[in-house]
């Protein structure tokens, strides 16, 4: 009887866990991601929207937008779209400011693999210090975009 209350207690803990991943932990929009098709097609996208059936995307290439099956999708990527919320109806992204959110969103990638190779190299290495500056000139170059992201806002999309 004992072993029984203790399997429902992590039962109902478990189940917690699950929600509160479920429900807390979901992506907000609009999300980057690397999709990829039942075919193995790969697209760069920035994520707008989702309805039950269809994902509303801008392609990080050129910042058209268009609507997508999600059954056309892979199924890891269907798995993703599982933790999205619905938002029927997106707002059109800027083809300028979609460029410039993919590359803020390669140089962060970019960032987090050096500083993960940083980790395991003593200060005095010669590697650490050229990962130290070019991390730097990487966080310059983010600051920098997205100064270009709020310039590009304020003169040309004043609403």
């Amino acid at each position: 009887m004992k072993t029984f209350a203790v399997y429902v207690v992590l039962l109902v803990i478990l189940c917690a866990a699950a929600y509160f991943t479920m429900n807390y932990s979901r992506p907000v929009f609009p999300v980057s991601r690397i999709l990829t098709n039942s075919e193995g097609k790969e697209l760069e996208v920035l994520i707008q929207g989702k309805s039950k059936e269809k994902l509303t995307i801008d392609r990080v290439s050129d910042g058209s937008r268009y609507d997508i099956p999600i059954r056309s999708l892979c199924f890891k990527d269907r798995l993703f779209v599982m933790l999205l919320s619905e938002q029927e109806e997106p707002g059109k992204l800027d083809p300028y400011i979609a460029r410039r959110l993919a590359s803020i969103e390669e140089l962060r990638r970019k960032s987090k693999l050096y500083e993960s190779g940083m980790r395991s190299r003593d200060r005095k290495d010669t590697l650490y210090n050229m990962r130290e500056e070019q991390l730097a000139a990487l966080e310059r170059e983010i600051k920098a975009l997205e100064m270009s992201i709020e310039t590009y806002k304020y003169q040309f999309l004043k609403e």
